[in-house]
């Protein structure tokens, strides 16, 4: 327990104190509590805030009237694992970069995107050979459904 001067009258009182005994002027505890008590509180109201706002970041965009996501790279990349299902040898398969100029990926109306590509791999007699396909996508809530999957041969 410390002794301070009361900030009205100047006299000794305990740090403790809620008043003056002598002159009755009423204070907050200058001890320091009630400070670290409002700066604790200050940090929890920021952690919430951060908190709240991370939760609802999703929501936020779609409320502001953000564009609908573009699913040009996960649809391409659905298209590669889909024709690799229909290839003799799909451990040989050798598909261009998305970037590249020979790939065609529209989106459509309605969430449907169209692949436009080829694929080198080994046929059945291990003959290197270039098959372009085509394959169209309907994305739906998120999801990446094949509408139909056709190689050129």
């Amino acid at each position: 327990m410390a002794l301070i001067s009361c900030p009205e009258c100047e006299n000794t009182i305990s740090d403790r104190a809620l008043a003056c005994p002598h002159c009755g002027c009423g204070f907050k505890n200058v001890s320091g509590r009630s400070v670290m008590f409002k700066g604790c509180m200050v940090v929890i109201l920021i952690i919430a805030v951060a908190l709240a706002i991370n939760y609802l970041s999703p929501y936020l965009g779609k409320l502001a009237g953000e564009p609908d996501k573009d699913y040009k790279t996960e649809v391409f990349v659905t298209a590669q694992d889909d024709v690799r299902k229909l290839l003799k040898a799909p451990a040989t398969a050798k598909f261009p970069s998305l970037y590249e100029n020979k790939n065609f990926i529209k989106k459509g109306t309605d969430g449907i995107y169209t692949v436009t590509s080829y694929v080198d791999s080994e046929n059945s007699f291990g003959a290197n050979i270039r098959t372009p396909y085509i394959a169209t996508y309907k994305v739906e809530d998120d999801l990446i459904n094949l509408q139909n999957i056709q190689l050129i041969e």
